[in-house]
Order: structure tokens, then sequence, then C-alpha cells
């Protein structure tokens, strides 16, 4: 009951394919008739056989009538109902005796001598052959067609799914170069990153400890850089380049164009002199009453100077001031 209880095949109940089966039941009934002569019907007519064939055509298109009409209800029916293969079998039995019944009735017209119940089971067995013949080679024929329609949409899903691994491939291909690239581009700007902070604290160190005339050289030029132009700067840079072989062309311009940076961002920020000092002072540890006594100012100015230092350097404490200055070379 399980097999019966399941839906017919969607492609049985295709508009399309309902016409092909009937176009197809009254074809093959107008050559089963014409052929095989059932229902005794050599019988019914004392014509000759072109005229025969016109008289039984009538008759089969009017007992395919029967078809198209069961056709109809049973595609109507379908739209609201399930149509189980135990509804589609007990739907063709009754195909098979409304038509049965339609034949017998014609038989007995045309000859009344007929026994019903004799007539009625040719009948039967002739309708049978004239429908469930056609209705079987269709339902192959339809099968068919749809075991191809669903190995080309299968193919066109497979073709898709091959389509899409290909792109996700490339797509990952050129996600990697890029990482790659990006990789080395950040090691190659790290290298320099490092090699350039390697020179700043070289040079950090001789300006925080000057011990030779070099060091003291740019550790004066680094106090002074503020006040002087950005032409001056390169050009004490070079000289101190020429004056030492230890510090070639390519350290002297970048070391002046970092100065030059700094001395234009201390610039912008607007600090005087005085401000610089209290923040060098500020930096070695001073409090307020130290730096106001190494600098002979009294302790309320000095912290009137913090404050506007704060807001220049846009910060809030000490801490933030010194690693500001930091940042712009001040220290």
């Amino acid at each position: 009951m399980a097999l019966l209880d399941r839906n017919i095949p969607t492609y049985i109940h295709e508009r399309g394919n309902i016409v092909r089966l009937i176009l197809w039941t009254a074809f093959f009934a107008l050559v089963f008739i014409n052929i095989y002569k059932p229902f005794s019907s050599s019988s019914w007519y004392a014509v000759s056989e072109f005229k025969f064939f016109v008289f039984s055509s009538l008759i089969i298109l009017t007992g395919v009538l029967v078809v198209v009409i069961s056709r109809i209800i049973l595609y109507n029916w379908g739209k609201r109902h399930r149509i189980t293969l135990l509804r589609y079998s007990v739907w063709i039995v009754l195909e098979i005796f409304f038509m049965s019944l339609f034949y017998t009735v014609y038989t007995l017209v045309l000859n009344p001598e007929n026994d019903y119940w004799e007539s009625f089971k040719e009948s039967a067995v002739n309708t049978s052959l004239v429908l469930l013949l056609p209705y079987s080679v269709l339902h192959l024929v339809f099968s068919y067609q749809e075991k191809e329609r669903q190995l080309e949409r299968r193919r066109y899903q497979v073709l898709l799914l091959v389509l899409a691994l290909v792109l996700s491939a490339l797509a990952i291909l050129l996600v990697a170069g890029y990482l790659r690239k990006a990789h080395r581009r950040a090691v190659e700007l790290q290298r320099l990153s490092d090699s350039k902070e390697q020179i700043i604290e070289f040079l950090s160190r001789d300006i925080r400890n000057p011990a030779n005339t070099m060091a003291e050289e740019i550790a004066t030029l680094s106090a002074a850089a503020s006040s002087l132009s950005p032409e001056e700067i390169r050009q004490r840079c070079r000289d101190l380049a020429e004056q030492a072989r230890v510090v070639n062309s390519d350290v002297a311009d970048y070391v002046g164009n970092l100065l030059v940076d700094r001395s234009k961002k201390i610039a912008d920020i607007g600090l005087s002199q005085r401000e610089i000092q209290i923040i060098r002072l500020s930096a070695e540890g001073l409090k307020a009453t130290e730096i106001a006594d190494r600098i002979f100012l009294s302790v309320h100015t000095v912290n009137t100077h913090r404050q506007r230092i704060y807001s220049k350097m846009g910060v809030r404490n000490v801490s933030d001031m010194i690693r500001k200055a930091t940042e712009l070379g001040l220290i």
C-alpha cells in the first residue's frame, strides 16, 4: 500500500503530455479497429473498406471523447488534490469501463440479437487493449524524456559546480598571491623601519650621552632644530657628514628630513623656547618647584606654561606631554 499511496510522476499530469496522450490514443484506436476489427465491427456495415474506415473513425472519435472528458476532469481535479498511483489506476479502470459501456451500447444498437454480457466482455477486453497499450507506450516515453531532462539538469548543475570550483580556486590563488605580496611588502617595510630605528637609536644614544665632538655637534643641532630653517638643517647635516666618515650622506639626508619634519610639527604646534625648556626639564623628572628653581621662575609661572603646553599639544598630563615630546624629537 505504501507504493500505491505515492504520488504519480508530475510528467503524467502535465498539460502537454495529456494532449499527446489523447492524440496518440486516438491514432492507436483508429489503427487498431481498422486492422484488428474488434467489437464485431466488420459486421456493423455492409460497406466498402473505405466507407468502413470513415464510419469507424467517427465512432472512434466519439469513444475517445470519453478519454478527453476524463483527462480534463483529472487535470483540474489534480490541481486541488493528490493523485496517487492507486487513484490513477482506479481512474484508468473507470475510463475502460465507460468506454466499454459506450461500445457495448453501440454494438447492441447495430446488432440487437447479440448477447449484452458477451458484448460487454468483448468490449472490455478490446477497450483495455485500445487504452492500455498506448498508455503504457506513452508513459515509457514520458519517463524516458523526464530522465533525459533530469540528466540534462544534473549535467548543468555539475557544470555550474565545476565553474564555481574553478572560480573559487582562481579567487584563492589571487588572494594568496596578494597576501604573499603584502607579506613581502610588510617584511620589507619592517626591515627598513628597523634600520631607521637602529640609526635613530644610535644617534639618540650619542645625543643623550655626548662623548666626542661629533655627538656634541649632533646634540647641538637637534636642540637648535626648532629655530633653524629646513635648508639650514640639511646643510649642517651635510657638513657633519663631511666631517665624520662614520655618517654617510644617506644617513645625513635621512636625519635631515627627520629633523625637518619634526621642526615643522613643532612649528605647527607653536611651542616657545621657554616651553620647550620646561618640557625637557619635566622629562628629566623635575617637579614644578624644581623647574622653577632651575630657570628662576615662580611655581605659578611654570604651571601656567605647562597648561599652555597641554593645550597646544592636545594632552592632559605630564606623562602624555613627555610621550608627545619624545615623538616630536624634543627630548
